[in-house]
């Protein structure tokens, strides 16, 4: 996205885009264990944090801002960087760089 999800956060600031099954991009930020992120072509944003493996994101609506859910996620790849590579969530979908 977000994310570059460092799983070791030192550096201020991180952007990165990801892609989830459907190939959909997800631009998102980064900073410490708070990310951000929007998927512009679906109309949808969110915000959440990252603690170990973990990540979990609430997500909304851009046009309305109502809430549509919250949903947890395991970092499965990680590179020599401490970058995570790929993200498998609980409902099923996945998002890679």
């Amino acid at each position: 996205m977000v994310l570059v999800l460092n799983l070791r956060p030192s550096p201020p600031h991180k952007s990165s885009a990801w892609k989830d099954n459907s190939g959909i991009v997800y631009h998102y930020g980064q900073k410490a264990q708070k990310i951000w992120w929007r998927a512009p072509s679906i109309g949808i944003y969110g915000s959440g944090t990252i603690n170990g493996d973990r990540v979990t994101t609430v997500i909304y609506y851009e046009q309305t801002q109502k809430f549509v859910c919250q949903v947890s996620g395991t970092v499965k790849d990680i590179d020599s960087y401490g970058l995570a590579q790929r993200i498998e969530w609980e409902d099923w979908n996945a998002f890679k760089r």
